[in-house]
């Protein structure tokens, strides 16, 4: 039967000396801090501002490159649906008549104001065109007349210009014409609002654009 060997107790207690010694434990390295950046005053006011500044650091909501993403398009679709929805519900709005068309009509004050001009302008025009040569004004030299002459015929209207001028006399006689759908839309909106609102809720409340012509007159209406 093998006898056991015993362990010098010069070895248990880390006695290096002499051959088969265990190897004393490596020291724990002590690594200081560095200290460049809590030193310098300037470079921490610095990384301060260079954090604060960072998109990182900013709200979502408040991040309007973020927002911009194609990926963020969903969410940007909720906001366009979520806004009115939220304005429709403080104003105690229930539903809505949305009202678009031509933005050239205008009411027919205006159109018929047009027209008068087209027709004063085409009128000028034809004064103002050259004449045939040998032709003379029957009026004396001092006259008005003869002075508001001279000074057309000294800038006579070119053919193109004048085309361009009976082009807008045709128009406006058209936009005359389209004046009925500006008070037909003015007159719809007016009865919409004033049969389906009350003090508590409203109903088929008018919406446009807000531009001109026919969402003009649907605004003027409701």
């Amino acid at each position: 039967m093998a006898k056991k060997t015993k362990t010098p107790a010069a070895n248990l207690q880390g006695n290096t000396s002499g051959a088969g010694s265990a190897a004393a434990p490596p020291k724990a390295c002590s690594i200081l801090p560095d200290t460049t950046l809590g030193d310098d005053v300037a470079l921490v006011a610095e990384n301060m501002e260079a954090i604060l500044t960072s998109p990182s650091y900013s709200l979502a909501q408040e991040d309007r490159a973020l927002l911009d993403r194609t990926e963020m398009r969903g969410v940007r679709m909720l906001l366009e649906l979520g806004k009115p929805e939220l304005a429709f519900q403080a104003d105690s709005i229930t539903s809505t008549v949305i009202v678009f068309g031509g933005t050239q009509i205008v009411e027919r004050t205006a159109a018929e104001r047009r027209l008068s001009e087209a027709r004063r302008a085409v009128a000028l025009s034809a004064v103002s065109s050259p004449q045939p040569a040998g032709a003379t004004a029957a009026v004396s030299p001092a006259s008005p007349v003869s002075r508001a002459s001279h000074v057309s015929h000294a800038s006579p209207a070119s053919p193109a210009s004048h085309e361009k001028l009976l082009r807008e006399l045709q128009r406006s006689v058209q936009l005359l014409s389209y004046c009925r759908y500006y008070d037909a839309a003015r007159e719809f909106a007016r009865l919409v609002s004033i049969d389906n609102q009350c003090d508590d809720q409203r109903d088929y409340v008018i919406i446009t654009g807000g531009g001109p012509g026919i969402m003009e007159a649907a605004n003027r209406g409701a």
